[in-house]
């Protein structure tokens, strides 16, 4: 059951990668889900990224950000749907990033980044043994690393 699972949700983020030139980047980067944003600015950071510079987030420090958000958000207070909506988003956001897109629309979604960045509030890290989703968490923890891995 858990092997169907990990393949489903493998098979949703290619299946959203390779659709990503249908949704502009701002659209995209409208869709994350507001309770992510402590974890982005945090995982930026680790990553040596500014939150709004996709370029570095999807190229030379995607490895670094993909393992800090993925930590992240395994402890933060993201609902299992709110995880499954980043872990479709990342993968179009970097292929859009990677068409080379307007630079009014590059502009554009780093506002909306900088803007709920600048508005998130510090959440604090629930007890493991109190989030029974943490475990399925990390079945999609694993489908985001390999997403951003195509």
């Amino acid at each position: 059951m858990q092997y169907s699972v990990v393949v489903l949700s493998l098979f949703a983020a290619f299946s959203a990668a390779q659709s990503s030139n249908s949704t502009s980047l701002p659209d995209l980067v409208s869709q994350l889900p507001q309770c992510a944003t402590g974890c982005l600015a945090s995982a930026s950071s680790d990553a040596k990224c500014n939150t709004a510079d996709f370029e570095c987030l999807c190229g030379d420090g995607r490895s670094t950000f993909t393992s800090s958000i993925f930590g992240c958000l395994l402890t933060s207070t993201c609902s299992q749907d709110d995880r499954d909506s980043l872990i479709s988003l990342a993968p179009q956001i970097c292929n859009a990033v990677s068409s080379n897109p307007d630079p009014s629309a590059v502009a554009s979604a780093s506002n909306l980044i900088t803007s709920a960045v600048g508005t998130a509030t510090p959440t604090s890290t629930p007890d493991a043994a109190a989030r029974p989703e943490i475990g399925f968490g990390l079945l999609g923890g694993a489908a985001a690393l390999a997403a951003f891995a195509l």
